[in-house]
């Protein structure tokens, strides 16, 4: 069963499904009652990653326990939704970008489901962080829904919640950084230790800090994130479909 991973605006993709009874597991509370939502294309599970009111920031996402919960209730791979900033393309603005590479920044974050004790040690191969055969279809479902679609791109994960200077985005840049967000990670390393094909796709949704020479507009943001919902949606019917 495939599981969809999103944040603000994910009641405009898909109807209320059914509601799961919300369970703890071993790592907490996952950030909202996992929903069953039915499709003429299959069945998904739907997670918000920053709750039903939105109030969890990205730094205090428990992210090892919405993976836990997603593999718990039988999915098996996962699509993430993850907003992003664009670093190198500002012209693509309002474009989904599938990216294929992850540079982590965080700091502080419950990172990995091996941290010792009864849990004992883990290294886990991360070479290539999202699953091939998953992203694939995801480019294909893309391709097919018609939307402004970069087919790949290096994630910089930020700590946030606020945006970044401009020298941040120079710095970036200069690591090789094409879009910036801030809910990637740990999210893609956690679904790797539970055993869950993971891929992203994410809407950009404004130029990064500093790229346009003027302050970031938040309302701007919130917009164009709201105008890419549709593109969102049929990227996602297309892969149950497929």
């Amino acid at each position: 069963m495939m599981a969809l991973i999103a944040g603000t605006g994910l009641e405009a993709l898909f109807p209320a499904g059914e509601n799961l009874p919300q369970k703890s597991n071993a790592w907490g509370d996952p950030s909202a009652a996992l929903q069953r939502v039915i499709t003429q294309q299959g069945e998904l599970l739907v997670l918000n990653r920053h709750g039903d009111d939105g109030e969890i920031p990205p730094h205090r996402v428990n992210y090892r326990a919405n993976i836990a919960a997603l593999r718990d209730a039988g999915a098996t791979s996962v699509l993430s939704i993850n907003t992003v900033g664009s670093i190198t393309s500002p012209d693509r603005v309002g474009s989904l970008c599938v990216p294929h590479q992850v540079i982590d920044l965080t700091w502080g974050r419950e990172a990995t489901f091996f941290d010792g004790g009864q849990t004992g040690r883990k290294h886990i191969d991360l070479t290539w962080p999202f699953d091939a055969g998953l992203r694939e279809r995801v480019l294909s479902a893309g391709e097919q829904c018609g939307a402004g679609l970069v087919h790949q791109g290096v994630y910089v994960c930020m700590q946030g919640p606020r945006l970044e200077t401009a020298a941040e985005i120079d710095y970036l840049k200069w690591m090789g950084g094409d879009i910036v967000g801030m809910t990637l990670m740990p999210e893609a390393a956690l679904a790797r230790e539970a055993g869950l094909a993971y891929a992203a796709v994410c809407p950009m949704v404004n130029a990064a800090a500093g790229i346009m020479g003027v302050p970031i507009s938040i309302e701007d943001i919130e917009t164009t994130a709201s105008e890419l919902m549709p593109c969102l949606k049929q990227l996602t019917t297309h892969l149950l479909a497929g």
